[in-house]
């Protein structure tokens, strides 16, 4: 979760029961067991979602700088459906996010890949990227690697449903927005970098 200027901008969708959902011993049953809705990198192969990724994320750097405004962090998901993924995270504390992934293709045969950021406010598109709105304050999701982006939605997730239809978070609606930047290419042997810049503002 991304949190900044006292709202609620990045989070996951894909825990807890689905949207229509009312039997409560079958909640972890209907919860997301994949890639959709955890802000990640999303392949698909056969028509169909990878689904067989690594249980866990390897940790390959970290630092902090002295003071801890700066903060650093590389994790990689090796044979992550049939590619390595590397993603660095660079925090400047009050400022912004960057986020570099970088995805080689180990692999034949994937169709598509993407990376996906599950978010909450009002939307609209820009040519380098997206503008959330959140009741006078805004985050930017940005990007100039020349991926594709596109808009999707988050509506299954009975929580956040719930959440925002009582008002209890006041300042989005459901169902959220899925901002996608789409892979340039999937040539086996090659690697593709989007390099994405998320950051919030008052103005």
């Amino acid at each position: 979760r991304l949190n900044h200027l006292g709202r609620h901008w990045v989070v996951s969708n894909g825990y807890g029961r689905r949207v229509g959902v009312t039997n409560v011993s079958q909640s972890f049953n209907t919860r997301v067991r994949g890639p959709e809705d955890h802000n990640m990198l999303v392949l698909r192969r056969d028509g169909e979602v990878v689904r067989d990724l690594p249980v866990c994320t390897a940790l390959l750097q970290h630092g902090q700088r002295s003071g801890g405004d700066l903060a650093y962090a590389t994790g990689a998901l090796l044979r992550c459906g049939g590619t390595d993924w590397f993603r660095t995270l660079i925090l400047l504390a009050e400022r912004f996010v960057l986020v570099i992934d970088r995805i080689h293709v180990m692999e034949p045969d994937l169709e598509s890949g993407h990376i996906e950021w599950n978010c909450l406010g009002e939307v609209t598109a820009s040519e380098a990227g997206f503008r959330l709105s959140q009741q006078g304050v805004y985050m930017d999701v940005l990007s100039d690697s020349g991926w594709a982006t596109q808009l999707g939605v988050a509506d299954q997730s009975a929580d956040w449903k719930r959440t925002l239809d009582s008002g209890a978070y006041p300042y989005a609606k459901f169902p959220l927005p899925k901002l996608i930047f789409q892979m340039p290419g999937l040539e086996v042997g090659q690697s593709y970098c989007l390099v994405t810049l998320l950051g919030a503002t008052d103005s």
